[in-house]
């Protein structure tokens, strides 16, 4: 799964998502569940916008049932998912994730990036829920898929981490459904890297550089 993200630089560039825009944000070290995210989406118009992480469609009567990830083999089919996937896709601009690797007596907390520190693009869905009539908000979750062989040593999950070539693909709302399912896979081994950080990030509200800093295995 993918529970923790980063996006650390202070000016993001869109012009890799088809977008004239840049905004300006500080440093997002450990974003978490029910955080305002900021997600790429097509309606009318491609736009740069925000969404609570954590997807709610429109009949889900208990909120706390919000999903964060949604699964690429399950996603075409489960109700939670199938419809946001056919109709409500989005990209998800990070700098990097978090995953926890199961040892013996603990958990072990990595952090994982791009080798260039390029910006990086998760593959998700959004809905929109009404609270009322006049009520709404938007809400999002990451698509996850098998692990690459670099991920696999810690976990058995990733984020689908979408190849720039297909960003229009992904966000063009009439493209067939199983050309969208192909480009559901793990990344390229060569793209990320990866080093064990502390237990400091565990807790939601830590929230500095501390998160990201490498300690000895």
């Amino acid at each position: 799964m993918c529970g923790r993200y980063t996006l650390l630089r202070e000016q993001v560039d869109c012009h890799p998502f088809a977008l004239d825009l840049q905004f300006r944000q500080f440093p997002l070290y450990n974003i978490v569940p029910r955080d305002q995210v900021t997600i790429i989406r097509q309606q009318e118009v491609r736009e740069c916008t925000t969404a609570s992480w954590g997807l709610a469609p429109s009949w889900l009567k208990d909120l706390s049932r919000a999903q964060i990830n949604a699964r690429a083999e399950t996603l075409a089919e489960k109700p939670m998912f199938r419809s946001a996937f056919q109709q409500r896709r989005c990209l998800i601009p990070a700098d990097g994730y978090y995953e926890w690797q199961s040892l013996s007596e603990r958990k072990q907390p990595w952090y994982i990036r791009a080798q260039d520190r390029s910006l990086l693009a998760f593959a998700g869905i959004w809905e929109r829920y009404h609270a009322s009539k006049d009520v709404f908000y938007d809400s999002c979750a990451i698509i996850t898929t098998v692990a690459n062989k670099v991920t696999g040593e810690i976990h058995d999950r990733m984020p689908v981490i979408m190849n720039p070539d297909n960003y229009n693909t992904w966000l063009t709302s009439d493209i067939d459904k199983a050309d969208c399912l192909a480009l559901l896979k793990p990344c390229d081994d060569e793209l990320l890297k990866m080093w064990p950080v502390s237990t400091y990030v565990n807790n939601p509200l830590h929230k500095g550089s501390q998160c990201i800093e490498g300690i000895l295995g």
